[in-house]
């Protein structure tokens, strides 16, 4: 019993003498002697303020020593607030920092690490002009500032899409059509000078027919070949240029012909008048109503004067009829027919007389003459 207790003072005085010893070391040994051990140079990571004294002195007087002393914490705050990224919204005051105690760490750092306005900072520190010339050609056009270095995010607030040129946003290359109707619509000279607010104004009356369609593309359609003329016409004359193109100019029918063959064999002949348009009976004349015309022979001549003995027109004048009058000239077309005479009708295809059955007599009347004698 008496050697257990002898052993158990014997252990608490060991501890006793390791935890003096211990603290006779971190009481009197200073720093510098652990960097030495360590291989490290005290100066390289603390002042001598620091590394002069011992473990327990320089713990208690920590908050009085600055961020100078302590090189190797303040050279890690300042290796990552000079870091390419960080430093485009942070800045230090490396100075103010250094002398900034431990004590006044938590109040004094605001003073020496400042948050950039991102208000202030350029665009080309976040975003390389290099691969993004499409969008930096946008932004100047929407910010008006010219060169790309000098944009700011404070500009984006002025960002106006109606100054965007739309050759920014839309390649000419592969859309050459789409620029020749935005010109005609917007009234620009150039696919340069079409901004996005321009479209605002964009009238689609102003678009000439030949932007979109070829004269080839309206060869086969009557109306519109009538009217594309030399490709100046617009979408919005369109509606008048089709109301007020002559019908003749439309439908090409040969009313009289040279060609004997291609009369009815009783017709009578015509000379042509240049100057008007018309033809007028003449026995010396080189022209023969044509029976291929049938009843559009009304539609493009009228007859002037009446008609002789024999039924021939002693004079045929062009009409006036336009595309979009012919709808109310219908009744005055019927007209025509309706008082032609036998040997007009014969003439123009419309009764066929092969075999000579109609009588010279009748040729004078009418249609509605000779059937009113019948009756």
């Amino acid at each position: 019993m008496k050697s257990f207790i002898v052993g158990i003072i014997s252990f608490f005085v060991g501890i006793i003498v390791a935890i003096g010893a211990i603290f006779l070391v971190l009481k009197f040994v200073p720093i510098k002697s652990y960097t030495d051990m360590a291989g490290v140079e005290a100066e390289d990571v603390m002042s001598d303020q620091v590394y002069s004294k011992s473990v327990l002195d320089a713990a208690f007087g920590l908050s009085e020593f600055t961020m100078n002393d302590i090189k190797i914490i303040k050279d890690a705050v300042l290796e990552f607030a000079n870091d390419e990224e960080v430093k485009k919204y942070v800045t230090v005051d490396e100075e103010a920092f250094g002398e900034l105690t431990f004590a006044n760490l938590s109040s004094g750092l605001a003073d020496c690490i400042t948050l950039k306005n991102i208000d202030d900072m350029y665009l080309v520190e976040v975003m390389p002009v290099s691969g993004n010339e499409d969008i930096y050609a946008i932004l100047r056009d929407a910010t008006g500032v010219t060169v790309n270095s000098q944009i700011k995010v404070s500009h984006l607030k002025e960002f106006n899409i109606d100054n965007i040129y739309i050759v920014n946003i839309l390649d000419v290359a592969g859309n050459e059509m789409i620029y020749d109707v935005l010109r005609d619509g917007t009234g620009k000279a150039t696919n340069e000078e079409i901004k996005v607010s321009d479209l605002m104004d964009f009238d689609v009356a102003n678009v000439k027919i030949s932007t979109f369609l070829s004269s080839s593309a309206v060869a086969s359609n009557k109306i519109l070949k009538a009217v594309y003329g030399d490709g100046t016409v617009t979408i919005g004359e369109l509606s008048n240029r089709i109301n007020n193109t002559p019908i003749q100019e439309v439908y090409k029918v040969d009313c009289f012909t040279t060609n004997e063959a291609d009369a009815s064999g009783i017709s009578a002949k015509y000379s042509y008048n240049e100057a008007d348009g018309s033809y007028t009976l003449d026995a010396s004349g080189d022209y023969y109503i044509s029976a291929k015309s049938g009843a559009w022979f009304f539609i493009f001549y009228g007859t002037v004067g009446g008609t002789n003995i024999d039924g021939d027109a002693t004079l045929y004048r062009p009409t006036a009829y336009t595309m979009g009058g012919l709808e109310e000239k219908v009744d005055e077309i019927n007209d025509h027919i309706e008082n032609a005479t036998i040997k007009q009708l014969i003439d123009i295809g419309i009764l066929t007389n092969p075999h000579g059955d109609y009588s010279p007599l009748i040729y004078a009347s009418t249609l509605d003459q000779v059937l009113r004698a019948i009756s």
